[in-house]
C-alpha cells in the first residue's frame, strides 16, 4: 500500500511539473528523443511496473504513468476483482491495461476501438504485458448496427471522430455495434468507461435495455459539449442513475463537469 502511494505521489508531482510552461517544454524535448517503438517501464501511477511501447503519436503521459490521474483513481476505486469492464474508446489502451489489472484474472475487459492504427497499438500493449483477460472489439459503439464513415483530423492517436461526412479531414468507413446487442451475446458489464468524442448520446441510445436492467452497470463518461451533457443527464437520470464527480461527490449543479460517474441504487 505504501509503495502504491509513493507511485501516486510521484505521478502527481510529475504531472504538476508538466503544467509549468518552461519545464513542460523541456520535458517534451527530452521525451521526444526516445526512439519510436521503444519499450519503457511505467514508474508512476497505478500502472507502475507495467510495460509501455512508446509512440510519438500518443501523449507522453501514458508511459510516464501520469495520464489523467483523477480517472486512474476513480477506476481503481470503482473496479473490483472479477468485474467485467467495457472500455469504449480505447485509444492507445492505457485505461484498458489499468482495467485489466483491477479486475484480475476472473474479470474481463472488452476494449471498443474502431480505428485500425489504435487497434494495432492496443494489441501491442496487451501482448507486451502478457494480458489474457482482455478482448479488442474492432467496432464503434452507436445506436444501431451497421457502418458509418468517420472523419478524423490530425494524428490517429488523438483523433476526433465524427458521425457525419465533411469536406475536412480524412475519412474511413467502420463497423458499428450497439451495447444492447454486444452485452446480450457476451458478458454483461459491471462498469463502462466511455470517451468517444461526441458520440455519447448515440452510444447510450443503443444501450437502453442495458441501463434498465436490475443489475445495471456504472458509467464513467467524458462529455463533449453542453448539448451532449444535457442529453446524457436526461437519459441516465430517467433510467434511475445518480451523477457524481470523479471523487464520488453528488453533482447538484445544473452544469456538468467534463467527466461524470453515474451509479444507480443497484450499482
Amino acid at each position: 500500500m505504501l509503495q502504491k502511494q509513493n507511485f501516486m505521489n510521484r505521478a502527481t508531482f510529475i504531472s504538476w511539473l508538466g503544467r509549468v510552461p518552461f519545464l513542460a517544454a523541456f520535458l517534451r524535448c527530452i521525451a521526444g528523443r526516445y526512439p519510436e517503438g521503444s519499450v519503457a517501464t511505467i514508474t508512476n501511477g497505478f500502472l507502475a511496473g507495467s510495460k509501455w511501447k512508446r509512440s510519438h503519436q500518443y501523449v507522453n503521459g501514458y508511459w510516464l504513468g501520469i495520464y489523467e490521474l483523477p480517472i486512474q483513481k476513480c477506476l481503481v476505486r470503482e473496479l473490483k476483482a472479477g468485474d467485467v469492464f467495457y472500455d469504449i474508446g480505447g485509444n492507445a489502451g492505457f485505461f484498458s491495461l489499468l482495467g485489466a489489472k483491477c479486475v484480475g484474472p476472473k474479470g474481463h475487459v472488452y476494449i471498443f476501438e474502431p480505428l485500425p492504427a489504435n487497434v494495432d497499438t492496443i494489441k501491442s500493449q496487451i501482448s507486451l504485458n502478457n494480458i489474457e483477460n482482455s478482448t479488442v472489439v474492432e467496432k464503434a459503439v452507436s445506436d444501431k448496427i451497421g457502418r458509418v464513415k468517420f472523419v478524423y483530423e490530425g494524428n490517429r492517436g488523438q483523433a476526433h471522430l465524427n458521425w457525419h461526412e465533411t469536406d475536412n479531414g480524412r475519412g474511413i468507413t467502420l463497423k458499428t455495434i450497439t451495447l444492447n446487442e454486444f452485452a446480450e451475446k457476451e458478458r454483461y458489464p459491471d462498469f463502462i468507461k466511455m470517451d468517444i468524442e461526441g458520440a455519447e448520446v448515440l452510444a447510450l441510445c443503443g444501450a437502453d435495455r442495458l441501463i434498465k436492467r436490475n443489475n445495471r452497470p456504472k458509467f464513467l463518461i467524458e462529455l463533449h459539449g453542453e448539448d451532449i451533457a444535457r442529453e446524457v443527464r436526461k437519459i441516465l437520470c430517467e433510467a434511475g442513475y445518480t451523477l457524481f464527480t470523479l471523487d464520488r461527490s453528488i453533482i447538484k449543479a445544473s452544469a456538468l463537469p467534463t467527466h461524470v460517474l453515474a451509479c444507480s441504487a443497484q450499482c
